[in-house]
Parts: structure tokens; C-alpha cells; sequence
């Protein structure tokens, strides 16, 4: 049958609208390719973006900071094997491998799956200095040991702070490269090796400062007494556990590590000041997030003072100071800073020095601080002579007017 035009009129406004009507509830899809494209066109704007603007450093930690560290720096963070096998001679290495300091960046994916399963679970104590600690599931459990009674306010009010000003440290893995720093302006006061005993020639001069690498059982088995024959020689301070929000390093969780202080650590309080575990700067769920669910979870540690790391560009001074000051408004309890180090040149690295370290000797918050690390190639040039940054290091103070430290 033939339609008028009246009749094919009505006939395609009628198509029309059912096409109008189907286009509102058919979504339209993108092909693969054009999708992909979109998403890292994304992401690599907003990765750059983070870069140049660094000011939200918990989205950002440890940027590119470790993979562009200088070569002749490339020391640092061993595995738990290397460090087991030297931890108690005094000699211990961090490893010299590039590698570790470049998957650092990877920083919301490096602690144990298994903390946060258990976070729930809080430690206890129920003796005056027991080794073996206690959980429950259920609530916190008031402690009864005497000897952690201390308080966030009563631990900033009692930590000793070093001798006058002089809160400069030095690690290391060679101990007679500490003599180097002896000048008469030197601002050096203690010294650390990842390690349990100093090894053969540092300075009496410099406190020792015992380190608990993790709770492996032959860095336990030691740990008691050479922590005893340290506080006989003078040591007042003893620190725990390298980076257990990293995998890289001792790897813990905050539960494990917990447990581990409680054993370990806990029978020196009262005796020697004592370190919380020491973290990275990585970005949640590692660095100042771990070490309060550790906190959380260990109500009866006794901890008098908090180390941290920091690692990011010697131009990045603004972020070292926004890390530094957003960590203790967390934490609240004095600061030993055990490893800090900025990539760039000489120039900026010791502009950075410059800068930094007047502001940190001027924290009443800030007890002390390390840069990484006294070796050849960073601290040292070559043998027991100071790099240009070395000197700045050992002997630059706010107050410093030698030429040579001229801005």
C-alpha cells in the first residue's frame, strides 16, 4: 500500500524519536586502544604534576629520591642474610646496591599483608622487666611492668639530649673512617653501624649507639649481652629494628615487631634510652602510618625517643622540613633523624646542609641526626679525607664564619 507524505511524515517522527529514545539508555564505549590512552595520558600528567609540586609529601615519599642518589652513595640497606651474618661483629653492611635504594619508591606496598590482620591484637607485659610478652585480641591490657610507665609527655621531659649542640652522628661500616671527623669545631658526638659492637678503632669519644636489626634469632641470641658490655662502656641509648615497614629490610609488621620489642627491648628501659623502630619516609601504609599502628598495638613499650629516614633531593629542602615537623606534630616524642640524604651535586647538597642543620640543631623536638653515610664517596673523598659536604658536615654551624662556608 502507498503512503501519502502526511502518513511517511508521521512515520519518521515516529523513528526518530524511538532513536532519541534509545540513545539515552545505551551507554556509548570507547575502544580499547582509546581508553588505555586516556588512562596514561592520566596518570603520567598526574606523576609529573607530583614531581614539580611536591606538597603533599605522604603522596609523593621518597619521589624519585633514592634512584637518583649519587653513585659512590650507593651503600646503603642490606639484606636480612648479609646484615645476620656480620650484625654482631661490629662490621655490618648495608648493602651496596643501587637496586634497594631504587624500589624504595614503591611506598604503598611494603609492609607485611599480615599487620593489619592483626591489629586488633595488643601487647602486655606483666612483669618488672620480663623478655616474653603477652597478646590479646580483645582490648588493650593495661601493663604492670614498672619499668614502662614512662609517658609521651614524662619520655620528652627525661630524654638526654648530647653534649651541648653537638647532635651530629655518623654511620658507618668502617670505624677507624670515624677518626676523620675528630677537628676542633667538630660537631660529631656519636656513631652507629647497623651493628651491636663498633669494631675496632672508633673514637671512645663518640657514644656507640647498639642497633637490634630485626628479630632474627642470631642477632638475638647476642643482642643482651652486648647491649650489657655497650652501657658498660658508656652507652646511654640503644635503637630497634632497621626499616620494618619495608620490605627491602628488616620487613616487619607491627604486631611482629611489637612482640619482638617487648622481648628485646623492654628489659633495658630505665637502664638506656630506648628507640622505637626506625622507618622510612614511604607513603602509607609504611613510615609514620606503621609506626603508630606499632605504637597502637604495644601500649606497655617503653619508648623514649622515635628514629625516622628521610631520602629525597638536596633541593627538596621544603619537604624535609614539612616531613620533619608533620612526623613529630603525629608522633609527638623526640626525634633521632639515623639516616637523611639528598641527591644532587656538590653544591646542592651542601647548600642543603647549610640550611638544614642550624634548623635542626635549633629543634628542642630534634635530639639528633645522621647523614648517610661515613664512606668514601659521600662523607669521605677518598680515604680519611673529608669530602667538600664532609667538612660542611662536620664542622657547620649557624654561627660558622669562615669564608669557605660563605652562602
Amino acid at each position: 500500500m502507498l503512503l501519502k507524505p502526511r502518513d511517511a511524515s508521521f512515520v519518521l517522527i515516529i523513528s526518530l524519536m524511538l532513536d532519541i529514545a534509545v540513545a539515552r539508555f545505551v551507554k556509548p564505549t570507547l575502544p580499547k586502544s582509546s581508553t588505555t590512552s586516556i588512562k596514561s595520558t592520566s596518570s603520567a600528567t598526574s606523576s609529573h604534576l607530583l614531581s614539580l609540586y611536591p606538597t603533599t609529601p605522604f603522596a609523593i615519599s621518597r619521589s624519585n629520591s633514592t634512584s637518583a642518589l649519587k653513585t659512590t652513595s650507593t651503600s646503603a640497606k642490606s639484606s636480612k642474610s648479609s646484615i645476620s651474618s656480620l650484625g654482631t661483629t661490629g662490621t655490618t653492611k648495608k648493602s651496596i646496591s643501587s637496586t634497594i635504594l631504587t624500589t624504595s619508591t614503591k611506598s604503598s606496598s611494603k609492609v607485611s599483608s599480615t599487620s593489619k590482620s592483626t591489629s586488633s591484637s595488643k601487647i602486655s607485659s606483666t612483669s618488672k622487666s620480663t623478655s616474653t610478652s603477652k597478646t590479646s585480641s580483645t582490648s588493650k591490657i593495661s601493663s604492670t611492668c614498672k619499668t614502662s610507665t614512662t609517658t609521651s609527655a614524662s619520655a620528652s621531659a627525661t630524654a638526654s639530649s648530647p653534649p651541648g649542640p653537638r647532635k651530629r652522628g655518623l654511620p658507618y661500616n668502617d670505624a677507624t673512617l670515624t677518626n676523620s671527623f675528630g677537628g676542633p669545631n667538630s660537631q660529631i658526638s656519636w656513631g652507629y653501624n647497623w651493628g651491636q659492637t663498633p669494631g675496632a678503632g672508633f673514637p671512645a669519644k663518640y657514644e656507640y649507639v647498639p642497633l637490634l636489626w630485626s628479630n632474627a634469632s642470631d642477632l638475638t641470641s647476642t643482642w643482651f649481652a652486648n647491649v650489657n658490655a655497650a652501657i658498660a662502656a658508656g652507652t646511654t641509648h640503644i635503637l630497634a629494628f632497621n626499616e620494618p615497614d619495608y620490605s627491602g629490610q628488616a620487613n616487619m609488621s607491627p604486631l611482629a615487631a611489637a612482640q619482638a620489642y617487648m622481648k628485646w627491648m623492654q628489659p633495658f628501659a630505665g637502664k638506656v634510652k630506648l628507640g622505637a623502630p626506625v622507618v622510612t619516609n614511604g607513603g602509607p601504609p609504611m613510615g609514620v602510618e606503621w609506626l603508630k599502628e606499632f605504637m597502637a598495638l604495644c601500649p606497655a613499650c617503653t619508648i623514649d625517643f622515635v628514629p625516622l629516614h628521610w631520602y629525597d633531593g638536596a633541593f627538596n629542602y621544603a619537604y624535609f622540613r614539612y616531613y620533619i615537623e608533620n612526623f613529630y606534630a603525629q608522633i609527638r616524642k623526640p626525634i633521632w633523624i639515623t639516616e637523611f640524604n639528598g641527591y644532587g651535586d656538590d653544591a646542592t647538597v651542601i647548600s642543603f646542609l647549610k640550611k638544614v642543620m642550624p634548623w635542626l640543631d635549633s629543634l628542642s623536638y630534634v635530639e639528633r641526626y645522621a647523614w648517610f653515610w661515613c664512606a668514601d664517596g659521600n662523607l669521605l673523598s677518598t680515604g680519611t679525607n673529608l669530602s667538600d659536604y664532609g667538612v660542611v658536615y662536620m664542622n657547620y654551624t649557624s654561627t660558622t664564619v669562615d669564608p669557605y662556608f660563605s652562602s
